[in-house]
Parts: structure tokens; C-alpha cells; sequence
């Protein structure tokens, strides 16, 4: 887990963990992106895109096409035009096991995640946003959502890697309360 300023828009974060190349990308809408996606992509020779506020319907993002990556995961708001979602891109030859079901996680503006896990690896990879100006309750749910998809993930796979590309839309240079409760959390499943 590394901290990031997350309060600045667009920002673009490449990772190398444990040789898996991961792309991230707050994109306020993917549509008008794409070709900068797939150049990106290809200049850090990325294995998994993950992609958050892509703005669009199931349908739509089914066919946004990535050259060389295939959809794997991704929560889309049930109605279109209200922003927000995200995705999960992995490479054509990386194997990924079924997508993690969290549809009884996600939450629309308060936790919109997408999960894989790679079998080769032994790693969980997250997409995850979380809507800025939110109220303390909201954040509240966060955290609990947080905390049902770590354990159910511990549950399934207690030694994994877990990588995060999120948006918490919490400054992890500046302490805060927020920024404390989701260090204690992450730190009370051995994350740090």
C-alpha cells in the first residue's frame, strides 16, 4: 500500500509488484481516453488496467476495447449518467480465476469495487472507488464494506497478495481521521 495525494484529479499510478505491471487510473469518463489508455498501457507494459470513474453502463463498457486486454471484472451504477464505476483489465495471455462476486458489497457512490485474483501469482487485485465528499456515515459503510471484502478474501485465500488500485478520495500525505481508520483497518488484517 502506497500513500497517495488522491485529491488531485486524473491521476495516473504504475506499479510493479512482485512482476505484475498494474496501470491505475481515475479517468472521469474512459470514452475519450482511450487511445491514450492503450499507448500508456503498452509504455509500461502493464498487466492489469484497473480503471475507476469510467461512467458507463454494463453495456457500453462491455465493448470498450483495450488492444491486447479483455474485461475481466467491473461495477457499472445502475443507471447511466451518474459517473462513478469501476474496471478491471487484464492482458490476453495473464489467467485470472472468475471474477470475485461482490454484489453484496458494492454499494453505489460509497463503494464501487471490482476483485480478480491471479492464480500464478497468488494475488487479489482491487479497483476501488469511493465517492469524494462524503458524510461521516457514508464513510462509516466504507469501512465496513472494506472490512466484509478483506475478510471474505482472507477467508478464501488467507496468504495472498492483495493489490489496491483505489480511490479513497482520502489525502494519505495529511493525517486525518479518515486516513487513520483505514490504516487501522488495513493494519488489523497484517496490511502495511
Amino acid at each position: 500500500l502506497k500513500g497517495t495525494n488522491n485529491n488531485r484529479p486524473n491521476i495516473k499510478k504504475h506499479i510493479n509488484v512482485d512482476g505484475l505491471n498494474v496501470f491505475y487510473w481515475n479517468t472521469q469518463s474512459i470514452t475519450n481516453k482511450l487511445d491514450y489508455i492503450s499507448v500508456l498501457t503498452n509504455d509500461v507494459n502493464a498487466d492489469v488496467v484497473c480503471v475507476v470513474e469510467h461512467w458507463l453502463s454494463s453495456q457500453e463498457l462491455s465493448v470498450v476495447n483495450i488492444p491486447g486486454y479483455y474485461l475481466v471484472s467491473s461495477y457499472c451504477r445502475p443507471k447511466h449518467g451518474l459517473h462513478g464505476g469501476s474496471a478491471i483489465f487484464v492482458k490476453e495471455n495473464i489467467i485470472v480465476n472468475q471474477p470475485i462476486d461482490l454484489s453484496n458489497i458494492v454499494l453505489q457512490n460509497i463503494f464501487e469495487a471490482s476483485c480478480i485474483f491471479i492464480p500464478e501469482l497468488n494475488a487479489f487485485c482491487i479497483s476501488l472507488y469511493l465517492t469524494s465528499g462524503f458524510s461521516r456515515s457514508n464513510f462509516d459503510i466504507f469501512l465496513n464494506r472494506l472490512y466484509d471484502l478483506l475478510s471474505a478474501i482472507f477467508s478464501f485465500k488467507n496468504n495472498a497478495n492483495i493489490i489496491f488500485a483505489a480511490d479513497f478520495n482520502v489525502d494519505f500525505l495529511t493525517p486525518s481521521k479518515d486516513l487513520e481508520d483505514i490504516l487501522n483497518l488495513f493494519y488489523s488484517f497484517g496490511l502495511y
